[in-house]
């Protein structure tokens, strides 16, 4: 068992706002999303044998709708369904697990991206390509765009465009948060 899945298992991610806040970027509707909920919640109950029939009285839908999201799920791969031997009986037990993985690629991906723009931000208004010290900078932020950017609005104001001087900006504001009103406007523009 790797750390991710000891985590999951142990219910340290909170997966019902991992899927609330991804389920579009995964290309999930919101029937889809709350019936992951659903199941994930049955899962931590530790009722992991697949029941459409439970599963439907927890919804306003019937069983041949559950039935349809379940199959779903399962072609998106957003949901496992293992077939064990219990007592002579085959059940088939279920894990969103998939979720959670399609969920932290997306994240990585978007945050890849994020970089990528960040970079290219930064050497326009540089006017040149970024050293690898200040790609390290870039890299250690966890900020998002539209703060990096008035970070470098607020840079340019001073006249003092520079990879640390953002950094510094971006350091104080995480500290303690100031009025953005002013640098809204140029980002909507």
């Amino acid at each position: 068992m790797n750390d991710l899945e000891f985590l999951y298992d142990h219910g340290y991610i909170d997966v019902p706002m991992m899927i609330q806040t991804f389920y579009l970027r995964m290309g999930l509707n919101e029937s889809q999303a709350v019936l992951l909920q659903l199941l994930y919640a049955q899962e931590r109950a530790n009722e992991p044998f697949l029941s459409i029939g439970t599963l439907t009285s927890k919804t306003s839908m019937d069983n041949n709708q559950v039935a349809e999201l379940v199959n779903q799920l399962l072609e998106l791969e957003c949901l496992s369904i293992n077939t064990i031997d219990s007592e002579g009986q085959s059940e088939e037990i279920y894990s969103v697990f998939p979720t959670l993985l399609q969920i932290l690629k997306i994240a990585r991906d978007s945050n890849s991206v994020q970089k990528q723009e960040t970079m290219r931000l930064l050497e326009a208004e540089l006017k040149r390509p970024l050293s690898s010290k200040e790609m390290q900078i870039i890299d250690g932020w966890n900020y998002d765009f539209l703060t990096i950017k008035a970070a470098v609005l607020a840079a340019i104001k001073q006249q003092k465009v520079g990879v640390e001087y953002v950094n510094k900006i971006l350091e104080n504001q995480a500290k303690e948060p100031k009025d953005m009103s002013y640098f809204n406007q140029f980002l909507n523009e």
